[in-house]
């Protein structure tokens, strides 16, 4: 069994599904842009060496999911660049490496 990387999991609902940013298992410093549609149907859309480039991709519209990226930009909540508006959805444990002892 393997375990997930640790670190925070966060969300930014959209209308046409839900943006999630998790770290990428069994990877250092990598993270993983998902699109769960409101459908169910969850799509990978991309690996980022940071969070904020993540968030920047959905901020600049360039994720690679046709709907988002093709909106106009009066559509685009004007929050999805700013962290502190993304939801947190999960803390996947520590991260032994820098723990104090």
């Amino acid at each position: 069994m393997t375990s997930a990387s640790p670190g925070l999991v966060i969300a930014f609902p959209t209308a046409y599904g839900r943006f999630t940013i998790r770290p990428v298992e069994n990877e250092s410093n990598l993270f993983c842009l998902e699109m769960a549609e409101s459908a169910g149907e969850v799509l990978e859309l991309g690996r980022y060496r940071s969070i904020n480039d993540a968030i920047l991709s959905v901020a600049h519209q360039e994720t690679g999911y046709l709907k988002w990226d093709g909106l106009c930009l009066g559509h685009v909540p004007y929050k999805v660049h700013d962290i502190t508006c993304w939801e947190f959805d999960d803390f996947l444990g520590t991260n032994e490496e820098r723990c104090c002892s």
